[in-house]
């Protein structure tokens, strides 16, 4: 959601990640997963425009945040979510 230059990340983590070819888009949040029995494309809006775009995809990995909200150590016990990072 923020610019590349707000991201919570080191400019390290930023460098390593473009190294890697993975594009980031900056300023987009996710409003829509779109598919029929599976996700197939993911729909973002603009913070601040409003624009759409669309992309393809195949698996969608939710990683909100920087810290652990009080309770969500539990969701690891549904056995449908996988949890890394600060969890």
């Amino acid at each position: 959601i923020e610019t590349i230059e707000g991201a919570p990340a080191v400019q390290k983590e930023k460098e390593y990640v473009f190294k890697l070819g993975v594009p980031l888009i900056s300023e987009f949040k996710p409003v829509e997963f779109i598919g029929q029995s599976r996700v197939e494309r993911v729909k973002f809006e603009h913070m601040s425009n409003g624009s759409i775009l669309e992309i393809a995809a195949d698996t969608v990995i939710l990683a909100v945040g920087q810290t652990m909200q009080p309770g969500a150590a539990t969701w690891r016990d549904s056995g449908d979510i996988f949890s890394g990072g600060d969890m």
